[in-house]
């Protein structure tokens, strides 16, 4: 009894978090990549304390990844998603590193999840 419980409980969880991963990435379909660009430069600054100089190229590098990810995001199928976003991130990495000092990317590793869950919940507030 108690092991039906479990299966229907991860079951439930399961399409709940299919059900709001879906909604996050049509909103992610629908968005302006400058938006999020903007949105995430804000939060990089916010957290790694950007130089002005630092600010604009982030701009322009987070502007350039969001147009990948947005045209990933439109023009893949669900299950394909995270492996083509993983060769954008590398890219993204490398040339954030470029940018940034070694004590910024350090902190910029540490603060990564931080950073992706501010998005996603910007994202969720969005009324698209």
């Amino acid at each position: 009894m108690n092991f039906k419980k479990a299966i229907f409980t991860g079951l439930i969880l399961l399409v709940t978090t299919f059900s709001f991963g879906q909604s996050t990435l049509e909103k992610m379909k629908k968005l302006p990549a400058e938006d999020v660009a903007k949105q995430r430069t804000e939060i990089m600054d916010k957290k790694l304390d950007l130089t002005d100089e630092q600010e604009v190229k982030v701009q322009e590098i987070n502007l350039e990844s969001s147009k990948k990810r947005k045209e990933i995001f439109q023009n893949t199928s669900r299950f394909k998603i995270p492996r083509k976003l993983k060769v954008v991130k590398a890219d993204y990495d490398e040339k954030l590193e470029k940018i940034l000092s070694p004590e910024q990317f350090k902190l910029y590793e540490d603060k990564k999840g931080e950073i992706k869950d501010e998005m996603i919940f910007w994202v969720d507030e969005q009324e698209i």
